[in-house]
């Protein structure tokens, strides 16, 4: 009997711990207990065989992200989409319909209307919730309005944060700039209509094509085995990466993980992220979840506007070989003062006055 009792007690142990395994599923599907998802660098760095989890995922988890009508319609889409045609959308997030009608209009006439390729609009609640700002936005689209979706978005401080947030910070960011960076660093990869994705082409509001663009770029990335594209890089303001390096350098030191080139992006070296062409499987992978959840634990996205682009801009030079990303100089494109293929833009002189800037550019 006593034989009986302790092998009946054994099995409700055992099933204890499966039903534990299973509520500690992540979002990416991987268990908390196990390892195959992650780099071998990550896979050795975890005590006891338990994967990494910082602050920010193990309290602070995103709850699932709802399919709504027009993500479901997008899901539609690309499941008819040609097999032989990369898996890819242009997507924003806007606040300003005076900015995004023109963008709309140039990305509209210089590429989709060749390349057909859907936009998906982030925005929050607001002006762009309304049908008459969307015909606004879908009338720009003039090649074809049904492959523009918008999906709404909220932001909130994240509960982890121990201390008051400041309104405005020396950086000259206000809170919802800083919740913007957080998005477009982490947030926008919970989202189901980017997970239907294999390219993403990340533009601002304030983004314009100025001449039409004579390739499809998704395939160009796709045939070349690329992974990352960009039209400039420069620096970030030093006030505004405050601890960010240090920080980065903390998460090696833990995981162990070997970059491919981290030791040459000098702080604050940035890539201009309002263009930027991705592959979604460096954004959706483990190794990216775990650095960017431990950076966003650390709470200098919103004490210090760690921005978006610095935080990515890192963390390609930690997980993509240098080879696998593109310099994109034949794209007519501008942001504010800064013009792509302008030959009387300065890209070294614009920014080289501080002698710091002057060594590592």
């Amino acid at each position: 009997m006593l034989q009986k009792r302790l092998t009946y007690l054994l099995v409700c142990a055992l099933c204890s711990c499966v039903a534990t395994m299973y509520m500690l599923r992540d979002r990416t599907g991987v268990f908390n207990g196990d390892k195959r998802a992650l780099s071998p660098e990550l896979r050795k760095a975890q005590p006891n065989g338990l994967t990494f989890v910082t602050a920010a995922s193990a309290t602070n988890g995103p709850p699932p992200v709802s399919c709504d009508s027009e993500c479901r319609r997008f899901q539609r889409l690309m499941a008819e989409w040609p097999r032989d045609k990369p898996k890819a959308a242009l997507v924003y997030l806007v606040h300003r319909i005076e900015y995004i009608v023109p963008s709309i209009q140039s990305v509209s006439d210089f590429f989709c209307r060749q390349f057909d390729y859907p936009i998906v609009i982030f925005h929050e609640a607001g002006p762009f919730s309304s049908p008459g700002t969307r015909n606004q936005v879908l009338s720009a689209a003039a090649w074809n309005s049904s492959r523009v979706f918008f999906q709404q978005v909220e932001f909130k401080l994240p509960t982890f944060l121990t201390k008051p947030v400041p309104a405005e910070i020396k950086c000259h960011s206000k809170i919802g700039y800083r919740h913007m960076c957080r998005f477009q660093a982490k947030g926008v990869f919970d989202q189901p209509v980017i997970k239907e994705l294999e390219y993403m082409w990340q533009l601002d509001d304030d983004s314009r094509l100025l001449s039409s663009v004579t390739y499809d770029i998704f395939r160009f990335m796709h045939n070349r085995h690329l992974d990352y594209g960009y039209v400039w890089r420069h620096l970030d303001a030093l006030a505004c990466v405050t601890g960010l390096w240090e920080a980065t350098s903390e998460f090696l030191r833990r995981t162990k993980i070997k970059p491919q080139f981290f030791d040459k992006w000098a702080e604050p070296y940035i890539f201009y992220n309002n263009f930027e062409v991705s592959r979604l499987s460096v954004w959706l992978s483990a190794d990216y979840r775990s650095y960017v959840d431990y950076i966003d634990s650390k709470g200098g996205i919103y004490y210090h506007r760690w921005g978006d682009a610095p935080i990515k801009g890192i963390a390609v030079s930690i997980f993509i070989p240098e080879n696998r990303t593109h310099f994109f100089t034949d794209i007519g494109y501008q942001h504010g003062g800064f013009v792509n293929g302008d030959t009387n833009f300065n890209h070294v002189t614009a920014y080289s006055e501080n002698p710091q800037i002057r060594t590592i550019l």
